[in-house]
């Protein structure tokens, strides 16, 4: 096996100087430098945050029925009753006997559901 030894010289010293730091807090590249990895502008990541924030408010509004699946290949429709920063809790339309009537769940557990959910309206818009 083949060992080879990097050396350091004043070009790659500055480099990491330029780049390594600002990389780190996901800083903007500077110009004329080609950085390792993604990434990651602040502008982007604010733009993506608000676009989130905007798709919560319409998706979880109270009296918005949300399909959630039960079993497999089987949904039931879930009424949203109550909305807080980080918990939702949903209002079982028809429970069955021994089914509680409210479910509280984190909105970073309904991330799926709500991408199959609005998966599903893009597709039908697109016909």
């Amino acid at each position: 096996m083949k060992i080879k030894e990097v050396v350091e010289n004043a070009y790659l010293q500055n480099l990491v100087k330029k780049i390594g730091a600002q990389q780190r807090v996901g800083a903007p590249v500077p110009p004329n430098q080609v950085p390792k990895g993604p990434v990651r502008s602040t502008n982007i990541r604010t733009k993506v945050d608000q676009i989130n924030k905007q798709v919560d408010r319409q998706i979880f509004k109270k009296g918005t029925k949300i399909p959630l699946p039960v079993n497999p290949n089987q949904e039931k429709d879930f009424e949203i009753d109550n909305v807080d920063n980080t918990n939702v809790t949903l209002k079982n339309l028809k429970p069955k006997p021994g089914e509680p009537e409210l479910t509280t769940m984190k909105k970073s557990d309904l991330n799926p559901v709500i991408n199959n959910f609005l998966r599903r309206g893009r597709a039908q818009t697109n016909r």
